[in-house]
């Protein structure tokens, strides 16, 4: 858990305080957006996990594909 909640912070940092208070807003507005953000997360968190005791390299580049840093992004405002 600790190396993930890194690599989430490290990806939050890539948005800039706008973007990830624009995210935190959506989040507050729209259920729908944040039920599904919440399922993409954690759908995307089961797959990493899946794969890390077998095959860390591909879990390592699923944490760094686009769709990882935006797994990592959204549960990091899910988080914060």
């Amino acid at each position: 858990r600790g190396e993930r909640g890194l690599f989430n912070r490290r990806a939050l940092a890539l948005l800039d305080r706008r973007e990830a208070k624009d995210l935190k807003d959506l989040f507050a507005t729209d259920a729908d957006f944040a039920r599904s953000a919440r399922e993409y997360t954690a759908a995307f968190e089961a797959l990493v996990r899946r794969f890390e005791a077998q095959a860390p390299v591909l879990a390592n580049a699923l944490q760094n594909s686009d769709q990882g840093r935006l797994a990592a992004a959204l549960s990091e405002v899910l988080e914060g």
